[in-house]
């Protein structure tokens, strides 16, 4: 007699948050915080990622978890002090945070079935979960979203983790952008430096390429960090990071049973491709529309969730970004250090707001009139190159 283990129904929730990182705690954090049930789905990794904030935009839940905080700069074809302070999280303390009294399963999604109550997990184990809103927070590559197929713009970056700030970095702060071209790298299409402070006097140094097809690769992405910094810098590291997010232009398509949040939700910024800071800050409004909702037929209360994570002023944000980004990558290195000049002699709450998925849209057509027209004029006409009515053709 050959007896079957029969899958075990986990238990019922009203929401099931498919990934553990920053973006996935935050939202399940505030959805417990509206007394929803709600079960966390991963596999408990350490967050090995760096992830950054400028200070006044830590929301009150996270604003304790900061590990090291400073006045940062950016280098366009001058320096520029950006002023307000610039913070880089403690991933344990914010993990321990974020995920307190959090009901959570390790394991992985195999299969998700939907119906009229509601939507159905498989675990790997067997073992099953029934939850009214499924959520997927796993990252730039979701595991249960569906996404185009065709090949994504790709933002690539080389970084390690060293003992103290770099000797032969430049200036006396931190730096958000540096697009100085490395020596011998000055016809080579533009990348920057990014040198943040860590814990206990450590620095990240990383090279970074803005989204484009194909990506700059990691050897050639250390080799300019090299070229930078020397190479003696970059051969004691205590950790190397290399970052791969494809950046999807647009949002996800509502038409799917499940929502993305996160990076899986396309919350990666276009210029910069942080999302963490603004899942974070946005997470409430998100629960408090599923909290809202959870009691109306599944297909309402999904299109409540995703209305609420890209309303219409985001979405129409968003192209513009998308738009924004594509004129950006027609820029020689030259010309890049140009547009930054002009971009960071704008006034601080301008530029920031450029830098905010959730910037509106007037302030965004602000920011790049005003750019536009302090630029020298053979980057107007790189900036003007690309087709305006592919700007229509994005917003919803």
């Amino acid at each position: 007699i050959q007896l079957h283990a029969q899958p075990r129904l986990l238990r019922h929730a009203d929401v099931a948050i498919v990934g553990d990182g920053p973006a996935g705690s935050s939202l399940a954090l505030a959805c417990r915080g509206h007394g929803l049930r709600t079960v966390s789905i991963g596999q408990e990794r350490p967050w090995t990622a760096t992830y950054a904030t400028w200070l006044d935009d830590a929301s009150a839940a996270t604003a304790d978890v900061i590990a090291a905080w400073g006045p940062i700069e950016a280098v366009g074809l001058r320096r520029h002090s950006l002023g307000p302070s610039y913070g880089v999280f403690d991933n344990r303390l914010l993990r321990a945070k974020l995920s307190a009294g959090e009901s959570h399963h390790v394991g992985t999604v195999t299969r998700v079935e939907h119906s009229a109550m509601g939507s159905t997990l498989t675990f790997d184990d067997g073992d099953s979960l029934m939850a009214r809103l499924v959520v997927d927070a796993t990252g730039s590559s979701p595991t249960l979203l569906r996404t185009v197929r065709r090949e994504a713009p790709v933002q690539t970056a080389y970084g390690v983790v060293i003992d103290g700030r770099p000797p032969t970095l430049a200036g006396e702060h931190a730096v958000l952008m540096d697009w100085t071209p490395p020596p011998g790298f000055e016809r080579q299409p533009p990348t920057f430096l990014y040198a943040v402070p860590l814990l206990h006097g450590r620095w990240l140094v990383e090279e970074t390429s803005l989204a484009r097809r194909g990506g700059v690769g990691f050897d050639e992405l250390r080799a300019r960090l090299v070229a930078r910094l020397g190479h003696d810098v970059i051969t004691r590291t205590e950790h190397v990071e290399e970052v791969t997010i494809p950046m999807r232009p647009g949002v996800p398509s509502r038409n799917q049973l499940v929502v993305g949040f996160g990076a899986a939700g396309r919350y990666l910024h276009p210029a910069t491709g942080y999302s963490v800071a603004t899942s974070l800050r946005l997470a409430p409004a998100i629960a408090a529309a599923i909290a809202g909702s959870i009691e109306q037929p599944l297909l309402d209360r999904v299109e409540s969730t995703w209305k609420a994570i890209w309303p219409r002023p985001m979405r129409q944000m968003r192209a513009v970004h998308d738009y924004g980004l594509g004129s950006l990558l027609r820029l020689s290195a030259g010309e890049v250090g140009s547009f930054f000049d002009a971009f960071f002699d704008l006034p601080d709450p301008l530029w920031r707001q450029y830098f905010e998925i959730d910037c509106s849209p007037a302030d965004a057509r602000r920011v790049m009139t005003r750019v536009f027209r302090a630029v020298p004029w053979r980057v107007r006409r790189q900036l003007a190159a690309g087709n305006p009515f592919g700007l229509a053709r994005v917003v919803r």
